[in-house]
């Protein structure tokens, strides 16, 4: 079973909170405690269960550049980490194709940065893809 963490990007203060805690009353379902955290305030991020090539924990919210597994050893993708209800998981991590298997190389993940630290990183992935 994956590990439950969390961080959060504290909106007034502009800053990353590490290792949230999560405190569960007896009773309360899951839904119910995420659902108590004010989103204005805070923008909670959920621990992906991955880690980078470097040992770094990967989160939702995290800009990751990694190796896709369908074209040359020289190419690499960047992409935001999000849960993909669709798919039931973390993307990109859980883009599958049946002929094909998944997409991305697991060993090459590399985080480069985060939507809210590093938001620039995602405009120039954007004009990559417009271009």
């Amino acid at each position: 079973m994956r590990e439950q963490k969390y961080r959060a990007w504290d909106i007034e203060t502009a800053q990353m909170i590490h290792n949230v805690e999560m405190g569960f009353n007896m009773g309360s379902c899951f839904g119910d405690v995420l659902d108590m955290v004010d989103k204005k305030k805070m923008l909670l991020m959920q621990y992906t269960g991955l880690k980078d090539k470097n040992g770094n924990e990967v989160y939702e919210g995290d800009i990751v550049k990694y190796q896709d597994t369908l074209d040359n050893d020289d190419y690499f993708s960047t992409e935001k980490v999000v849960w993909d209800d669709e798919l039931c998981g973390f993307s990109p991590f859980c883009d599958y194709d049946c002929d094909c298997g998944v997409y991305v190389n697991l060993k090459t993940i590399e985080i480069i940065g985060n939507e809210m630290e590093n938001p620039e990183l995602l405009e120039k992935e954007d004009k990559n893809h417009k271009s």
